[in-house]
């Protein structure tokens, strides 16, 4: 019985997470679009331009937020390799967005947090 409720606090806390952490992470998606496609592809480069910053930047604009998650760091770094799958397009001269990445950052980024 502890358990179903802790997984129902856990799942409200994370889409707490998501709907405190999608203005900043899409200010922070804007910016990816100045990165070499080549940077974003590898996971590496992708963790050290993109990753560490937004979740400095997620961390800092939560209100605290971030911390009522389990594990919150290592859902939002799968979270960002998934999002760079769904929602970004590498195979070009420059990073572009998928059509409609606003509306389905919140998604992506939910389901993502909750699998990981």
């Amino acid at each position: 019985m502890f358990g179903k409720l802790k997984e129902a606090a856990g799942g409200a806390a994370v889409r707490k997470a998501v709907d405190a952490i999608t203005p900043t992470l899409t200010e922070q998606l804007e910016k990816v679009r100045e990165l070499d496609p080549g940077l974003v592809r590898n996971d590496e480069s992708y963790d050290q331009l993109f990753v560490q910053p937004a979740l400095l930047a997620v961390g800092a604009g939560s209100g605290g937020l971030t911390s009522l998650v389990p594990s919150f760091n290592e859902r939002f770094k799968a979270a960002m390799l998934r999002l760079r799958d769904e929602l970004l397009v590498l195979d070009g001269e420059r990073v572009e967005l998928v059509e409609g990445f606003r509306e389905r950052l919140p998604q992506v980024v939910l389901a993502s947090l909750q699998q990981a």
